[in-house]
């Protein structure tokens, strides 16, 4: 596997984990401030979480597929 194949499979993966990090974070924090009488789309934490768990998957893949 050539070194830019590993360096964007590392980039994804990293990438996508901070991603899918982010997005539960923001899901959990809507749901929280819905409590406190605030309304935030929480829908869109978990299309940036699906995303992210899709860019993990794909570096993965990556790894997998081209080694």
């Amino acid at each position: 596997m050539s070194n830019l194949l590993i360096w964007l499979a590392v980039i994804l993966i990293l990438g996508g984990a901070i991603a899918g990090l982010g997005g539960h974070l923001w899901e959990e924090t809507a749901k929280l401030l819905r409590f406190f009488g605030k309304e935030i789309n929480e829908n869109l934490g978990f299309k940036v979480m699906m995303a992210g768990l899709a860019a993990v998957l794909a570096g993965f893949g990556l790894i997998y597929f081209f080694r």
